[in-house]
């Protein structure tokens, strides 16, 4: 049976101010390394961007988001995140609310 690892993210919605945001995560100790993949989508569920795709050792991490950095430069709203992380031991997908003032 597939535990929960929704603890690894953030547990309540993100505020994203003056177009920066601080994602923080954690990765808990494994005999592998883990693929994380945190990615940005707009209420429609277009992907806005992509914030890493990367293999991580266990740890604490932050990964940043300017908003005016990307393309098309994003309004106020609400924008979803995905966290996807997979190892010998988790496959997980969780999603978090980000509100952009």
């Amino acid at each position: 049976m597939p535990q929960d690892k929704s603890h690894l993210f953030p547990r309540r919605h993100l505020a994203c101010c003056h177009d920066q945001l601080t994602i923080p995560f954690t990765l808990p100790e494994s005999d592998s390394d883990y693929r994380v993949n945190i990615s940005i989508y707009d209420i429609k569920g277009n992907m806005v961007t992509q914030l890493t795709n990367e293999e991580y050792e266990a740890g604490y991490y932050t990964v940043n988001w300017n908003s005016m950095t990307d393309s098309n430069t994003l309004g106020r709203g609400m924008y979803i995140i995905k966290f996807a992380v997979e190892s010998n031991n988790i496959n997980t997908i969780v999603t978090r609310k980000i509100i952009k003032q």
